[in-house]
């Protein structure tokens, strides 16, 4: 992997979007604009974002194969942070940025996220992150990045779901955390979650067997996955895998699976995270 380079800057006017460009099997003039009025350790954030891009990096080369990493970012400071040294030159806006660095955790209840205005595998507009989300661990941040960066770039959406917030949310909802399977005769009840050969157990937070049957779990009962997984993907669902769903049967611990109800099977026809990476034109003449 080539050596990440970095450029700091100090922004003070605004013009056209950012162009992040595909060279080589790198990405390049990746923007990241920090919109906080003041900090009372900049150069330690500024540290911090070096470590979790660099970690991003990492994850991304990993889960494409080899075939993409980040290669140069410059990140764009306000003007009275400028205890840099740097030079003042002509940037980007917040608003055009590829990543937003803000203080607001309200903003985003995980810390970070990702605008999706259009349908699978359009772009996203840009990666906001609260300041607090830096510093934490590395590489679990890194690949938390990479989860919104698949997002924003290639047009993929979370597999995902959150827990229902009431027995009616959970029946009724179109993206469903659980979804039953019949095997032979019997019923079990399967996270919505890839790849199919993610093993997982059902469970009530107080402990004991729930109640199932083939329309119906019992309210609170908890799909949990179980500690040895076989299986390698996807990313898209937990940090602790490092690949993305595919739909070669050939990859049988990284099989999408086309029963989950998400967000990404919704928005994109059932077909896997990496099928839809790989319709985009970064991935021209992946091998």
């Amino acid at each position: 992997m080539d050596t990440l380079r970095w450029l700091l800057a100090v922004c003070f006017l605004s013009v056209g979007r950012t162009k992040i460009l595909f060279s080589n099997n790198g990405y390049e003039n990746v923007v990241i604009a920090v919109s906080i009025g003041d900090s009372a350790k900049p150069h330690k954030l500024i540290s911090k974002i070096k470590a979790e891009i660099s970690a991003f990096s990492t994850a991304l080369l990993e889960a494409t194969h080899g075939w993409a990493s980040i290669r140069s970012v410059r990140i764009v400071i306000p003007s009275n942070w400028d205890t840099f040294g740097t030079k003042s030159e002509t940037c980007l806006s917040v608003d055009d940025a590829d990543i937003e660095v803000y203080d607001d955790r309200t903003r985003s209840p995980f810390g970070i996220s990702v605008e999706q205005l259009f349908g699978c595998g359009a772009a996203g507009s840009r990666i906001s992150i609260d300041q607090s989300f830096f510093g934490q661990n590395s590489r679990l941040s890194g690949k938390k990045l990479l989860q919104k960066w698949a997002q924003f770039r290639y047009g993929v959406f979370d597999e995902s779901v959150p827990s229902p917030s009431s027995e009616k949310e959970m029946m009724s909802s179109l993206y469903r955390k659980y979804y039953p399977l019949k095997i032979n005769s019997t019923v079990k009840w399967k996270p919505s979650v890839c790849s199919t050969h993610v093993q997982s157990t059902e469970a009530l937070p107080a402990g004991g067997f729930c109640l199932t049957n083939s329309h119906w779990l019992q309210y609170q009962c908890d799909v949990q996955l179980g500690k040895e997984q076989n299986a390698t993907a996807s990313i898209m669902f937990t940090t602790d895998i490092t690949h993305f769903c595919s739909d070669d049967d050939n990859e049988r611990n990284e099989k999408h699976n086309i029963y989950a109800m998400n967000r990404h099977n919704h928005m994109c026809n059932f077909r896997s995270v990496w099928a839809v990476i790989l319709q985009n034109k970064d991935f021209v003449g992946y091998r």
